[in-house]
């Protein structure tokens, strides 16, 4: 198996980069064992990498190594379609970035989050986001949309690994959905970056241990506003709302520490 690093061009149809075709021509993408850039261009070697978006995923079939996603994936009215069963199997974000349209998971399979400079740009998520690896991290733009598998319930974001974090930049609204940060011996962050208003629906809950309202990349003094649920619900451990991300927080909702010896700590203007 090699790598297969997908830094994004228009591919308008199907390609074997096993071969070289003239555009009319070009049939289905077999990876195995190869690693290949794509950039404007397909080189059968390693190349340095040119920034470009793909506005129409061709046809990619996956028989070895891995797929990561280093450019733009421009996924407007479109789904991708990821994870087990799949023709390209799971994605790795390795500072990527999927921008609109439908992301659909595949047998709790799918997006594998690699370092901290992955972005997902108004996306609707079917499945659940996880961040549950190591110092995993997403920055959100422009919304994020988070439902089941199935896409008829509420999503989960799973924040569970050691320094991982779900970050949103910009004002923007986010709801329906569950938000587990942390465990008995992590800490996950929901961040707020910037100076804009982050708001959580009457359908959100957020819980575990950790830090809501740090800033990872964006500095400013940013507004929370929850009309959801925030609680520390794990025994012994806390959940704090502090840092510049909630220079201002407006607590519509509840906030609470329910479980044995937990505490919900609030620092900053209320």
């Amino acid at each position: 198996g090699g790598v297969f690093l997908a830094h994004f061009l228009v591919l308008r149809k199907p390609v074997d980069v096993s071969r070289l075709y003239e555009p009319a021509s070009l049939p289905a993408l077999n990876i195995a064992g190869m690693a290949a850039w794509i950039a404007g261009f397909i080189v059968y070697k390693l190349a340095a990498p040119i920034g470009a978006t793909l506005p129409a995923l061709a046809t990619i079939n996956r028989s070895g190594g891995t797929v990561n996603l280093v450019g733009t994936l421009d996924n407007a009215a479109t789904t991708f379609n990821v994870g087990n069963g799949t023709s390209i199997g799971t994605v790795t974000m390795n500072g990527g970035t999927i921008r609109n349209g439908t992301v659909q998971l595949n047998g709790g399979t799918g997006l594998v989050f690699a370092n901290a400079n992955n972005i997902l740009d108004a996306v609707t998520l079917h499945g659940v986001l996880d961040l549950s690896a190591p110092s995993s991290v997403v920055r959100v733009f422009n919304g994020l949309t988070l439902l089941s598998e199935a896409g008829t319930s509420p999503g989960v974001a799973n924040v569970t690994g050691s320094g991982s974090a779900l970050v949103f930049q910009g004002t923007q609204s986010f709801n329906d959905a569950t938000i587990n940060l942390g465990s008995a011996t992590t800490s996950g962050n929901l961040h707020n970056d910037g100076t804009g208003t982050l708001t959580l629906g009457s359908g959100v809950t957020v819980q575990g241990r950790g830090n809501i309202g740090s800033q990872a990349f964006v500095g400013g003094a940013a507004t929370l506003i929850n009309q959801g649920t925030i609680k520390a619900n794990l025994d012994g451990q806390t959940l704090s709302i502090s840092g510049n991300g909630v220079n201002t927080f407006t607590n519509q909702g509840t906030a609470q520490a329910p479980a044995s010896g937990s505490t919900l700590s609030i620092s900053g203007a209320i």
